[in-house]
């Protein structure tokens, strides 16, 4: 593979967590309302609420509906980028695309549901 192309991969991971970036405000713990996800002090049963809050249903606001799926796609892109800096940009073990998305899914689901308690950050080690 030419070096393009990875360059090209590179720059759009890199553009597409800068915008996320960009677009999430900070936050410091001390700020941190109740029912507020945050990444430093997520439990798996966290993450699972959040995929929760997503989920259509009937009788949910919309607006809340929306945000939460934004909250989601937010924390699975940067799941997906940590892991790709992780082990390295590799397009045949983590494609940025549907299926690559739908398995970094796949793999958080299968890390958390051993033990909903476990920081998220701790539990994201064990995908390979």
């Amino acid at each position: 593979m030419s070096i393009f192309p990875r360059m090209f991969i590179f720059t759009l991971l890199f553009a597409t967590s800068l915008a996320i970036a960009e677009s999430t405000p900070v936050v410091t713990e001390a700020e941190v309302e109740d029912n507020e996800f945050t990444i430093t002090t997520a439990t798996c049963g966290d993450v699972f609420d959040l995929f929760s809050d997503a989920t259509p249903a009937e009788g949910k606001d919309p607006e809340v509906l929306e945000e939460a799926q934004d909250d989601v796609l937010y924390f699975v892109i940067w799941v997906h980028g940590y892991l790709s800096g992780r082990d390295g940009i590799d397009p045949g073990k983590r494609p940025l695309s549907k299926e690559g998305i739908e398995l970094t899914i796949e793999q958080i689901a299968g890390v958390c549901k051993a033990d909903e308690s476990k920081r998220f950050l701790n539990a994201v080690q064990d995908i390979k």
